[in-house]
């Protein structure tokens, strides 16, 4: 129950942050005359993007198998491992802007 709670949660600040993101970057972006894609800043909206589809999968992971006892084991192992999983998808923002940047750095 924890799990779905912290999974849902910050999805929901994750999707509230994406939105902010794209919209400031969107509106930058056609005030000077740039493509979406080619504004600095677009990595983070990437980044912001995955953690929502992370944090997601999980709510729609404990939505799928909410009352199977097959499923116990998992949905407990999440319950005592918010840390773990939560600190994991949230980093995938700085990574992926980190990826984005060595990328754009080899050519």
């Amino acid at each position: 129950m924890a799990a779905f709670l912290v999974a849902g949660g910050l999805g929901i600040l994750s999707l509230l942050a994406f939105l902010a993101c794209l919209f400031a970057v969107g509106s930058d972006a056609a005030s000077r005359k740039v493509a979406l894609t080619r504004h600095a800043a677009f990595p983070h909206v990437r980044g912001l993007l995955f953690c929502l589809l992370g944090y997601g999968s999980v709510v729609a992971f404990l939505l799928a198998v909410d009352g199977e006892w097959a499923f116990h084991d998992a949905q407990r192992w999440l319950d005592e491992t918010i840390l773990l999983w939560a600190g994991a998808i949230l980093a995938l923002w700085p990574a992926s802007v980190l990826a984005a940047r060595r990328g754009a750095a080899r050519g």
